[in-house]
């Protein structure tokens, strides 16, 4: 699962789809699947739904880990949560800040219904969402030209790399 999960990582950060709503679905699928075969449909449904939008809360503006410190953006639809942190963090820490955020959302709705299927995965799928601004950091270390695909494969291979502790943890052993 998580080969799947870097790809459609990477393909919900590309124009290879036009509609982001779609890459959205595509990405939270997986984890409705999951969902589904553990706690069934209703369920399935709220995550689908839920890890749909917060993987649409945005995070163009720390993309680039402070490297763009005196342009002015708008925004971000999450900022609020960190805005008060802005004037004590360098530009680097504050979008690491932000893609930590965006990350733990991308898998919340998620981790909160594993809670109730076993809550070590709650806490492993949360630590797996967050580990969104560590594939970043890695991407501008190493391969600064590259930095937003390693972001996006890494990201998306440690999210979904949840889906297979979960899957082996439940159906293998």
């Amino acid at each position: 699962m998580f080969i799947i999960g870097a790809l459609l990582s990477r393909l919900h950060g590309s124009t290879w789809l036009p509609y982001k709503i779609l890459k959205s679905i595509l990405w939270a699928l997986p984890f409705a699947v999951i969902v589904w075969l553990l706690l069934g449909g209703w369920w399935a449904l709220l995550v689908l739904a839920g890890c749909s939008l917060t993987k649409s809360t945005g995070h163009g503006n720390w993309l680039d880990y402070g490297r763009r410190n005196n342009e002015v953006f708008e925004d971000e639809r999450t900022e609020f949560l960190i805005k008060p942190a802005k004037s004590k963090l360098s530009g680097y820490w504050y979008d690491a800040l932000g893609m930590l955020i965006t990350g733990i959302l991308s898998t919340l709705p998620f981790a909160l219904v594993m809670f109730f299927v076993n809550p070590i995965y709650y806490v492993v799928a949360v630590f797996g969402g967050a580990l969104k601004t560590v594939g970043y950091m890695i991407g501008w270390k190493f391969l600064p030209k590259q930095a937003t695909v390693i972001g996006e494969l890494f990201s998306g291979a440690t999210a979904y790399l949840v889906l297979d502790l979960i899957i082996i943890m439940e159906f293998v052993l």
